[in-house]
């Protein structure tokens, strides 16, 4: 089988790499080559993305090589690319951003299309600045677009299909829940670590992630917390919070996670609403305890006193659940952190999904 994945529009493995999700990313990818399927990568990236091909061995890059514009980049991908389109198989987005050039390239060529968002685009705009906006209402747009384009329309949580499903019924048999995939032989528990920090938190400095709450309740409770990721808000609570208990550190790479989750007692998600987080299930599967806020996208994976604890998101309520698990005990926070680990063996293991994805591409060839 020969796959092209485009990628998110503007994106870059460049990107990915610097972001420090690059090894995240194309995981499933590799294990498919290594499974002898072709796969290529169309990228937003210039020429340097082409240094990738030594750590991507045997997946094809294609990228702008010549710097266009990104309009016209896109619209001359068609010719540009075109004995590796023709050729191909099986097209597939890796968000809804960036869909449409990939729509528009799987009609020119006749080929299937999977439709990929990892997170309801929509959604996420309509949280940040509300249903009356105008990228809103452009984002729905694009997103029925594309669902109704393609055929076939792959999301990570129920709650996407049922979100899909309440605009767009007709779908009903043309839309599937792949979750994302955990590289459970790399995330998992390293016994002899100590613990250097009391709180651990990995994601975006952002409004989303609900950074503020976590830093008072830190400081209430005088504990050490690293905070892991870049983001609009970082330079200003960084100033705001600079005691020397709270560690800052831009992106590290996706491979040196387990590290750091390991050398926390506490793994921390306090956001406000969520997709089907990455970070989340890593650090489960790393048997890590995790403390969480109960809101959309975290409390359908954590059962709460189970495989993690679930708080609101106050700063009041996140102080009370991170001082109970700390004081819990270690042997209280290993048995959470054991059955977050079978949890996601069970659910999320690479494998697993790699079984599922080469399934739905069977399934829609033969079609």
């Amino acid at each position: 089988m020969k796959l092209v994945l485009f990628m998110t529009r503007e994106g870059s493995l460049k990107k990915w790499d610097t972001d420090g999700m690059f090894d995240r990313e194309v995981a499933l990818y590799e294990a498919m080559r290594d499974r002898g399927h072709a796969v290529t990568i169309v990228t937003y990236g210039d020429h340097s993305d082409l240094h990738y091909r030594d750590r991507l061995k045997g997946i094809k890059i294609l990228c702008n090589r010549y710097r266009w514009p990104l309009e016209k980049y896109e619209a001359r991908m068609p010719w540009l690319f075109w004995c590796i389109f023709r050729k191909s198989d099986l097209f597939k987005t890796n968000q809804t951003y960036g869909g449409k050039q990939a729509l528009m390239v799987a009609r020119k060529f006749n080929k299937p299309l999977i439709a990929r968002c990892g997170y309801m685009w929509s959604e996420f705009i309509k949280e940040w600045k509300g249903d009356k906006n105008k990228s809103y209402t452009e984002s729905l747009q694009l997103e029925n677009n594309l669902f109704c384009g393609a055929n076939h329309v792959v999301v990570t949580t129920d709650l996407m299909k049922d979100s899909i499903l309440g605009r767009m019924n007709h779908l009903q048999n043309h839309i599937s829940v792949i979750p994302n995939y955990v590289v459970t032989d790399v995330f998992k528990i390293r016994k002899n670590m100590g613990k250097n920090f009391d709180l651990l938190f990995i994601g975006r400095i952002c409004e989303q992630k609900n950074i503020e709450p976590l830093l008072q309740a830190c400081k209430k409770g005088g504990w050490s917390l690293k905070l892991i990721g870049k983001g609009p808000l970082k330079n200003v609570l960084s100033k705001k919070y600079s005691d020397s208990s709270i560690m800052w550190e831009d992106a590290v790479p996706n491979s040196d996670l387990p590290n750091e989750i390991n050398s926390a007692k506490v793994v921390v998600l306090p956001s406000l609403f969520e997709g089907h987080p990455k970070v989340l299930i890593e650090a489960m599967s790393c048997e890590a305890c995790i403390v969480a806020t109960s809101v959309k996208g975290i409390k359908e994976i954590i059962q709460d006193g189970k495989n993690g604890i679930l708080s609101s998101t106050d700063s009041e309520s996140l102080y009370q659940n991170l001082y109970q698990t700390l004081s819990a005990g270690e042997e209280f926070r290993l048995s959470i952190g054991r059955n977050a680990r079978d949890f996601v063996v069970s659910n999320y293991a690479l494998n697993k999904i790699v079984d599922i994805e080469l399934e739905l591409y069977k399934r829609l060839l033969n079609n």
